[in-house]
């Protein structure tokens, strides 16, 4: 047996829980321990307490006494100074409100390089012994510890599972590696409850944590009824630092701190009354004790609703001789109907039967859905008629009073054919291109007619005078240069007069 004596501190997590409006106070005070220095008001470690740290907790308690509480200790046979975290909690009654508060954790480093994981439970006057130690490594190994049997690899670590004044749990790693790293949970059964407890290690002693390779857990996609005080709630197998919830409409929302929660990587709160602006995505964020790469989240989907039969989809888009299929449900649960109806928005009603039959010649009811709180029915060929606002209606079996929400259905973007405006706007935009085309051939023609003419005009410029004799005429030979041109020219003349 392992004792924790022959020990060194590298860092410890102490937790603790005092009565709401208690006269308390919390002692820190580790085997060996010579001083402590606490935090001033403006968190400079600069107060010595002797043998042990008093924490600045002021009667009476109250909420905001809850958080974690940091110190520097100095312990027999060590030169350099240990830090300390306190997470201190507050509940409301004289019995703490989880089973898991019970248990103190704590990690110590051998000079051998030996890491040693330990939860104790001091049980006072309760001579109750505890049935077994646990640990869960995390990779998700179990590991059933016990006093005098171990391996190369891991071992028990403490002063008895049953000693007189502790319920020790602890594993020693002897050989520790990076697989080693990350978040250890702890379990004692004890006095018929099952006590929880969580150590993050890391070997590397870098101040940063390995990732954590467990899923993240939560609140899921949920109805609720508008006004609704809402419980959400997310987890991971990690120590948090803190945890805050991202709300649809970008505001965020932080819960009252439960540090023995944040111990356990759960984030848990309660919303003010939700209204119909909470719809949406919820977001909880978790930053991780140690764990540099930024918060993990876990994303859910609230719908709010104001009435105890909802549209499914409140604006719906459908084709033009398509088919869709629109659909009310009961919120916040599925609740049996007696009866189901739609009004079209020209005020046609009609109502989804039992059983699968044509109704109005294009619509279909599929039947069999008021028994699960469903109100179906499938438009085989959407036409005009069915585009604008929609009503359902009905009531749920067992009452009187009719039940009743709205949506829209509308025509889809890429359905819409191109309207009498946007054609004029396209003849007008092809008319003025083909215009500008046309005058630009036009300027281009007249200008080269203009120094086809200039050249003509200048003397000695390409025209020769010949004889002949006696009977000749004079004329102007023209040479075949200016001849192509002169044709050349006649036809575009004649192709624009």
């Amino acid at each position: 047996m392992a004792s924790t004596r022959d020990t060194y501190e590298t860092y410890n997590i102490w937790t603790n829980e005092l009565l709401l409006g208690s006269n308390s106070n919390t002692v820190v005070n580790p085997e060996g321990i010579k001083y402590c220095l606490t935090k001033d008001s403006d968190g400079i470690f600069s107060k010595i307490e002797k043998n042990n740290c008093v924490s600045s907790i002021i009667t009476p308690v109250t909420d905001t006494d809850a958080g974690n509480y940091s110190y520097k200790i100095a312990l027999d046979g060590r030169m350099r100074e240990v830090d300390t975290t306190l997470m201190l909690s507050v509940h409301q009654d004289d019995k703490p409100s989880g089973t898991y508060k019970e248990v103190k954790t704590l990690i110590t480093k051998s000079e051998s390089g030996e890491w040693n994981l330990l939860c104790r439970m001091l049980i006072g006057d309760n001579s109750d012994e505890a049935s077994f130690c646990r640990f869960l490594h995390p990779n998700g190994t179990g590991l059933l510890m016990t006093d005098g049997v171990g391996n190369t690899q891991y071992s028990y670590y403490g002063e008895g599972l049953n000693s007189k004044l502790y319920r020790d749990c602890g594993i020693t790693i002897h050989k520790p590696t990076v697989a080693d790293n990350g978040v250890w949970n702890c379990y004692i059964y004890w006095n018929e409850k099952l006590r929880i407890g969580r150590l993050q290690v890391n070997t590397l002693n870098d101040g940063f944590i390995q990732p954590i390779r467990s899923r993240v857990s939560g609140s899921a996609n949920m109805i609720v009824m508008e006004s609704t005080i809402l419980e959400l709630y997310c987890q991971i197998d990690a120590i948090l630092d803190y945890c805050w919830f991202l709300r649809p409409n970008g505001s965020h929302f932080v819960p009252d701190y439960d540090a023995a929660n944040l111990k356990l990587g759960k984030c848990s709160a309660s919303t003010v009354q939700m209204n119909r602006n909470d719809s949406g995505e919820w977001v909880c964020n978790m930053g991780i004790m140690g764990h540099p790469e930024g918060d993990s989240k876990h994303s859910f989907n609230v719908t709010v609703a104001t009435s105890r039969l909802m549209a499914k989809t409140a604006h719906q888009k459908a084709k033009l001789k398509e088919s869709t299929t629109i659909h009310c449900i009961t919120a916040p649960a599925a609740k049996t109907l007696s009866y189901c109806r739609f009004v079209r928005p020209d005020g046609v009603g009609i109502s989804p039967a039992r059983t699968s039959r044509t109704i109005l010649d294009r619509y279909t009811s599929t039947g069999g859905g008021l028994e699960k709180g469903d109100c179906l029915l499938t438009i085989d060929e959407v036409t005009s008629r069915d585009f604008g606002h929609w009503r359902c209606a009905a009531i749920i079996q067992g009452e009187y009073e009719e039940i009743y929400d709205h949506f829209t259905l509308s025509q889809s973007e890429d359905d819409r054919p191109i309207n009498t405006a946007a054609i004029s706007g396209i003849a007008v935009g092809v008319a003025a291109l083909v215009a500008s085309v046309a005058f630009i051939v036009y300027y281009v023609i007249k200008r080269n007619k203009q120094r086809f003419m200039q050249r003509l005009a200048q003397p000695g410029d390409n025209i020769s005078v010949t004889s002949s004799g006696a009977n000749s005429n004079d004329g102007i030979q023209i040479t075949q240069r200016e001849n192509h041109e002169m044709s050349q020219l006649n036809i575009a003349n004649r192709t624009y007069s």
